[in-house]
């Protein structure tokens, strides 16, 4: 049986260089041996780890205050100078840094998953949960059988039996205390960049997750309090109800090759804004029914325009309220009818709840309708039609053709078809109505409602003057007609 002794903190360094049974931990200044009450058995062979060893008196002073003889004990380290030459028997090689760890701690329901996959899924980068480690050992209910008291290693020497880590740059999900962390960083030879995550509404998260562990989420918070709280010495705080809060971790990433944007509602930190329309469509079609939280200034004008009252103005004004939602979220409209919009007023995440629970109640209705697969094939057209706006917006394809915008009109040309479904008309109508709409849009409506003209800075895929031969000879409309005369007048 090999028993090696780490000497706090600086031998973690060596944790993966030296084959050993059995790990203890010792802290020299508090003369504290982890796991608390451990017995050293002197049948052992008994390594003493220790890193760039000078003159090797803290390997010897840990022998004696450990009550081990010279004899019966190995010292195993890097060194600097001459002298440890005499002393180490185990020579290790310098620490050289491997690359470098994200790490995210924080309550339950604050946003940390959210942060810690999307980097994942969007960067690349590769994240690890330090709870699935501790669910190999039996936690019980919430983590109360692990005694990380009598030794806050537990957790991280099986995240380190359980991950063979190559990746660089890594993220650790879910860090409970500074132990943890250090030693994980310290045995991967990554220096970590901790983030204390909370919310504003975390209350509001747990009802909405679909995670069973949150039965007992209380019990959690009050568990881990301590170390959480020792956490925020050591960390930046982020708060995922406010995304200019996320200035520290734009950093660091930038820093590490990520480019962050500074939008108008805070930092992308995840590069992309696909995001945010997959957060939408993963709630709006969730099988768990979404609470709205924060009303909106409901959208009348489709209602109003064409007449539709009863079920049919809940379903056209919920659904139109929740694009537009979401529309001033991937446009960066902080104003919307010179006042502040959804998000502004609520944040991203809270308005990204508020949109699909409209989605959801939405549904409700086309399927009491009638109307369920048509909708959501116009739900699925508008959102392809946004997603393709993203990729030309973030440089993926490219915007050349009057073709190319009408698949970006789509957005619009989808929805008001449906319209003219479910007031059964002409859908070509209203597809010709939509275009009409949307040059419209394009053409003069980049400030309108006192927004600022965030169309232009974006690059969005805006109607051209000279799409208009292609769009006449496309469309015999009289009333398409009458847009490029009055444009023309205008200009």
């Amino acid at each position: 049986m090999i028993t090696a002794i780490f000497i706090l903190n600086s031998g973690l360094k060596h944790y993966n260089k030296i084959k050993f049974d059995k790990a203890l931990y010792y802290e020299p200044k508090n003369k504290i041996l982890y796991p608390k009450g451990s017995k050293i058995d002197k049948k052992d062979t008994i390594i003493l780890v220790d890193n760039n060893v000078a003159t090797g008196r803290t390997l010897i002073n840990t022998m004696e205050n450990l009550g081990l003889k010279r004899d019966k004990v190995l010292f195993a380290g890097s060194y600097v100078g001459n002298y440890p030459e005499k002393i180490i028997d185990i020579k290790l090689e310098p620490v050289k840094i491997n690359g470098y760890i994200i790490a995210f701690a924080g309550d339950s329901g604050v946003g940390k998953s959210l942060i810690s996959k999307g980097l994942e899924l969007y960067r690349e980068i590769k994240q690890y949960k330090i709870g699935c480690a501790a669910r190999e050992l039996n936690p019980g209910l919430y983590g109360e059988n692990i005694d990380e008291t009598k030794n806050p290693y537990t957790v991280s020497e099986k995240f380190l039996q359980m991950y063979k880590i190559d990746d660089p740059i890594i993220i650790i999900d879910g860090i409970k205390n500074i132990a943890q962390l250090t030693h994980i960083s310290y045995a991967l030879n990554r220096p970590y960049f901790l983030f204390n995550v909370d919310s504003d509404n975390k209350e509001i998260m747990y009802s909405i997750r679909q995670d069973k562990d949150d039965k007992y989420y209380k019990e959690r918070r009050e568990y881990f309090k301590t170390g959480l709280q020792e956490l925020q010495k050591y960390g930046s705080a982020i708060n995922t109800s406010n995304f200019t809060t996320f200035v520290k971790l734009a950093e660091v990433l930038n820093n590490l090759g990520y480019t962050c944007k500074k939008r108008e509602w805070g930092y992308d930190i995840f590069g992309t804004k696909h995001i945010w329309l997959d957060i939408y469509e993963k709630y709006a079609y969730s099988n768990k029914p979404i609470k709205l939280i924060n009303k909106p200034e409901m959208h009348t004008r489709y209602v109003k325009k064409y007449g539709l009252d009863g079920k049919q103005e809940e379903l056209i004004m919920y659904t139109a309220t929740s694009f537009r939602i979401i529309d001033d979220i991937l446009d960066e409209h902080d104003t919307r009818n010179n006042k502040p919009s959804h998000w502004k007023q609520y944040g991203l995440l809270m308005s990204e709840i508020d949109a699909s629970a409209l989605i959801q109640k939405a549904r409700k209705i086309a399927e009491e309708i009638g109307y369920l697969q048509e909708y959501d094939k116009m739900f699925r057209q508008t959102i392809d039609a946004v997603r393709y706006e993203i990729d030309i917006e973030e440089g993926k394809r490219e915007y050349k053709t009057f073709d190319d915008w009408l698949k970006v009109a789509e957005k619009e040309t989808a929805f008001r078809s449906f319209i003219g479904i479910l007031k059964h008309e002409d859908p070509h109508k209203y597809y010709i109505q939509a275009i009409k709409a949307q040059i419209k849009d394009d053409l003069i409506g980049a400030k309108k409602g006192g927004r600022k003209d965030t169309d232009t800075a974006l690059s969005r895929p805006l109607f051209k003057k000279e799409f208009f031969p292609e769009l006449l000879s496309s469309y015999q409309s009289e009333e398409l007609k009458e847009v490029y005369i009055k444009y023309m007048e205008q200009t």
